[in-house]
């Protein structure tokens, strides 16, 4: 779906699960989509902090908006 350019964004939770994916530093997009790497899954359960970080980041990449 990615190479077919059907979605805008494309989110990947975790930067170790990142960089199985990806050599080195992880692309900013993939086609027409933008790359954002969210806190990782263990992070947003155990830790507060990830889960703020987590909403801030669907808000600020347009994901969701707020209000």
């Amino acid at each position: 779906a990615i190479d077919d350019k059907l979605f805008t964004t494309v989110a990947i939770f975790g930067e170790q699960l990142a960089s199985q994916f990806f050599d080195g530093e992880p692309p900013s997009c993939l086609n027409s989509a933008s790359l954002v790497i969210l806190p990782s899954m263990q992070d947003i359960q155990n830790h507060a902090a990830a889960r703020r970080a987590l909403w801030l980041t669907f808000c600020r990449s347009g994901m969701l908006e707020a209000g």
